[in-house]
C-alpha cells in the first residue's frame, strides 16, 4: 500500500519484438521525491486514451466526482480481466470504494436546452 500522492503516471512507448506500444505505468516514489521504489503496468492503448485513463484515476482516488461516460466509448480487450481472475475481498473491497470506504460520486452534465440559454 502506497500514499497516493506518491505515486505518479509515466507513459511509456515500447517497442520490444513481441509487444510494442504505449503503456500508462504507476510510479511509487519516496515521498517529496521523484525517486522511483516501484512501478506496476496499468493500461495498454493510445496517448489520449492513457491520459484519460490516469486522470480518471486521479480524480478517483482523491475522492472527487468522476464522468459517469469516458470521452472516448467502449473498452479495449486489454481492459477486461479473465473471469476465472478473482481479487481477495480485502482487495476488492478497497478498489472499488474512494477514499474512507465511501461509493466513489459520479457526476452527471446537465444538459441546457434553448429557452435555459
Amino acid at each position: 500500500r502506497y500514499n497516493w500522492a506518491d505515486v505518479h503516471g509515466e507513459i511509456r512507448y515500447c517497442s520490444d519484438r513481441y509487444r510494442s506500444g504505449h503503456q500508462l505505468w504507476g510510479s511509487v516514489c519516496e515521498p517529496g521525491t521523484y525517486n522511483v521504489i516501484h512501478r506496476f503496468q496499468l493500461a495498454d492503448g493510445e496517448p489520449a486514451d492513457l491520459q484519460q485513463v490516469w486522470s480518471f484515476l486521479c480524480l478517483y482516488m482523491k475522492g472527487e466526482p468522476v464522468p459517469a461516460e469516458p470521452k472516448n466509448k467502449g473498452r479495449p480487450d486489454s481492459w477486461r480481466p479473465r473471469k476465472a481472475d478473482k481479487w481477495p475481498e480485502e482487495w476488492e473491497q478497497e478498489s472499488t470504494t474512494a477514499p474512507g470506504g465511501e461509493q466513489p460520486s459520479v457526476s452527471h452534465p446537465k444538459i441546457l436546452t434553448d429557452s435555459a440559454k
